[in-house]
């Protein structure tokens, strides 16, 4: 239970962060978390730095993936947010001709949902 808690409220932070800032942390956090972590073994003699620093770009990798995996996400409730706010006031703002119109990510959902399977 208490890591469901924990990836919801990693989760939010990631959204919220990627939501509401023009730079966001989340996904620079990487990229600073490699340089302070290899930085000081590759100034020192010790011989094993290199493996340090394919762990800490894996999980920094990792992270990174799952930074852009939520900016994707956010990006795709934007479009829909959009795209109903679209359907409900803004193409009313327009002339009497395009009353009747979709928001165009719309029409793309809608195709790819139709379209039929090509694998049978």
């Amino acid at each position: 239970m208490a890591m469901g808690k924990f990836y919801r409220g990693l989760k939010r932070w990631t959204d919220r962060d990627i939501a509401s800032s023009t730079r966001p942390i989340s996904l620079m956090l990487p990229f600073m978390v490699f340089a302070l972590l290899t930085v000081p073994f590759r100034v020192s003699d010790v011989t094993f730095w290199p493996w340090i620093a394919v762990v800490v770009g894996a999980l920094c990798l990792t992270w990174l993936i799952w930074g852009v995996s939520r900016a994707v996400h956010v990006l795709k409730v934007a479009d829909w947010k959009a795209s109903k706010q679209y359907e409900r006031k803004g193409r009313y703002l327009l002339s009497r001709e395009y009353h009747e119109t979709v928001f165009a990510s719309k029409t793309r959902r809608l195709e790819r949902k139709e379209r039929p399977d090509k694998t049978s």
